[in-house]
């Protein structure tokens, strides 16, 4: 927000840059400064870079007086903004789930799926900027639901993929986690940057400040962990847990009598009756699982063998 305030910048461009870094502080963090530096001099190192971003803001920026003359803020394009926080990190939360039950499940699994989930968003911001097409909000927000379903698809494939791939080396396993993480995470989060900034500037020309919109998308995103990933999760079962995020998506969406909105919803009535459950079990030969169970630290499952 304070950058925003300074320069004469729009969000996205702010926002696609900002996110850019963080990527690259994901990657060079579990990869490099770690491994090579330690947890102190990594955190320092932090602490200086800090410093010096201070340094050349201030050198670089001269405070500008906050415009006058803007309208009366409209509070009721905020909760959209809550709720799309909201169901972004559910989504994440939930994918990552699903996936940690078919990655390795180290460091660089969690950095590389942070980084992907990152690297999306910072393109769909960079991409608003440019191109017109993204500036529509229900367009957005009918994008995002069939995002996450086809997002659901690849989760059901991921197993597979892995196996077909069958990496023997570091490098190639974690190029075969950075494709599934892609695999579910790139179109959605292409088209969360995206609404996000498309969002700010509609909140913007109404009289609200980024702060506020970013402090209330902020707010949502927060809430998702423990509605999400450990209430629904759950009691739900993280099939119908991603579905109530695509359904999130359209439910917010304004007019949702076109037939536009009709096929997504269509697609997750469907998908919640007849798609099987998000659940990776190694059954062997001859086996069988006698009970799986979703709870909010694990998914369980108990497996009889072929000699009983």
């Amino acid at each position: 927000p304070a950058m925003a305030r300074l320069g004469t910048a729009r969000v996205a461009p702010l926002y696609a840059a900002n996110t850019l870094g963080a990527v690259l502080g994901v990657l060079a963090t579990a990869f490099w400064l770690i491994p090579s530096w330690g947890l102190t001099r990594s955190a320092g190192l932090c602490v200086g870079l800090n410093l010096v971003c201070a340094v050349g803001a201030g050198l670089a920026l001269q405070a500008r007086p906050t415009p006058t003359g803007r309208p009366s803020p409209d509070r009721r394009l905020l909760w959209p903004l809550a709720a799309s926080g909201l169901l972004g990190i559910a989504h994440e939360v939930l994918a990552v789930r699903g996936l940690s039950q078919v990655m390795e499940d180290t460091v660089y699994t969690f950095a590389l799926l942070l980084a992907v989930y990152l690297a999306g968003s910072a393109l769909g911001a960079a991409a608003h900027a440019r191109w017109l097409s993204l500036r529509h909000t229900p367009r957005l927000l009918q994008g995002l639901a069939v995002a996450v379903l086809l997002g659901m698809a690849a989760l059901w494939g991921a197993e597979a993929l892995r196996d077909a791939v069958q990496p023997t080396t570091f490098a190639g396993a974690l190029a075969t986690e950075a494709m599934l993480a892609a695999c579910v995470f790139a179109l959605p989060t292409f088209l969360m940057g995206a609404l996000f900034c498309q969002l700010c500037a509609e909140a913007d020309a109404t009289g609200q400040p980024l702060s506020r919109a970013l402090g209330v998308n902020t707010l949502g995103a927060m809430a998702a962990a423990p509605l999400f990933g450990v209430a629904l999760a759950s009691v739900l079962g993280p099939k119908l847990a991603l579905l109530g995020v695509a359904a999130g998506y359209l439910l917010i969406t304004p007019g949702w009598r076109r037939p536009a909105w009709w096929l997504p919803a269509g697609a997750t009535v469907a998908m919640a009756a007849l798609a099987p459950p998000l659940a990776f079990v190694d059954v062997p030969e001859g086996g069988r699982v006698l009970s799986y169970r979703d709870g909010p630290l694990a998914a369980v499952s108990v497996v009889e063998d072929a000699g009983g």
